[in-house]
């Protein structure tokens, strides 16, 4: 693949899915992520630039000799090595081929917070002409040189957030009693989808998870006319956890996200719930509702059509 990467975004990656896998006679969507991914912090460390607007190309492969004969072949055709990467396909975890009971592969491109909408919208007219790829194959069979399965960057750095827990209870005890003449329903949240290499050996659905992400959610629910919920908790960015950090409705069956805030839409949100608390711009809160309403704080989930919405039978969660 090659292309450049964006600009005027917090964070960008390229992951790298296994898609398809036949169980049985069965063909399985598993579209699992395989391994880190490229992203704007490896990519800043590799060519000590920033990381925007830079000239990339991409070398999947699970063949270290063919991999590296590619590489070659680019640098001496005029690509800079410093533009190159190789992503590593782990061959032991996948069965690759061109039959049809072998498996599938994606390639994603993925980009979090734009700086402006005008920049949003450039993006989205653009990146379908800001990469070009091409599959490579050799004309003489060779031996096999396969790629192990690659060491795995450690994700977290031991630093924690749990000094915060009486601030959240805080900001939970204020949002109760913000609203005295409504019942509630408290969600509990985890961890919505786990590591996919723990998801390929049992032949499930990991839904595009990968590393550069940890994904929690709360439990289902419906959100009728006249209903509301409340996000509330550690702004993760805020606090130095994360790049970014966002929320989502999702609809529970199709898993369609349909509306989301991020952290730079967090600042202020808990103060009106806690305007004395010294803890309040290390937390957020955001209110999810049916009602198209200009209120600030507020994120409005439409009924449709189709995938753009989640009717009001219908159940949701909060990512």
């Amino acid at each position: 693949m090659i292309g450049k990467t964006p600009s005027g975004v917090k964070f960008f990656n390229y992951p790298t899915f296994m898609v398809f896998r036949t169980i049985g006679s069965e063909r399985a969507m598993i579209f699992a992520g395989l391994g880190d991914s490229l992203n704007i912090g490896t990519i800043q460390a590799e060519t000590g630039t920033d990381g925007f607007d830079q000239p990339l190309m991409i070398i999947y492969s699970a063949d270290k000799t063919i991999a590296e004969r590619v590489q070659s072949f680019a640098i001496a055709a005029g690509y800079p090595a410093s533009m190159n990467h190789i992503k590593q396909i782990p061959s032991p975890m996948v069965n690759m081929g061109l039959e049809e009971d072998d498996e599938s592969f994606g390639f994603g491109i993925r980009v979090g917070v734009f700086d402006t909408p005008k920049v949003q919208d450039q993006y989205m007219s653009d990146v379908y002409t800001m990469y070009r790829v091409y599959r490579l194959t050799p004309n003489q069979s060779q031996p096999l040189n396969p790629y192990p399965v690659s060491d795995l960057r450690i994700r977290g750095t031991g630093k924690t957030e749990f000094d915060l827990m009486p601030p959240v209870n805080h900001l939970r005890d204020a949002i109760i009693a913000a609203y005295p003449g409504y019942t509630y329903q408290e969600m509990k949240t985890g961890i919505s989808f786990p590591e996919s290499s723990q998801v390929m050996q049992n032949n499930e659905q990991a839904y595009g998870e990968n590393r550069d992400a940890t994904y929690l959610g709360s439990e289902k629910f419906t959100l009728k006319e006249g209903q509301f919920a409340v996000s509330y908790g550690v702004n993760h960015a805020a606090f130095g956890k994360v790049v970014y950090s966002n929320i989502v409705a999702y609809g529970a069956e199709k898993i369609n996200g349909v509306v989301t805030g991020d952290n730079t839409q967090f600042e202020g949100r808990a103060s009106r719930y806690i305007p004395d608390d010294p803890n309040a711009p290390m937390l957020y809160a955001y209110t999810i509702t049916r009602t198209e309403s200009d209120e600030p704080y507020t994120m409005n989930v439409p009924t449709g059509p189709y995938l753009e919405g989640i009717p009001l039978d219908e159940e949701m969660w909060i990512g």
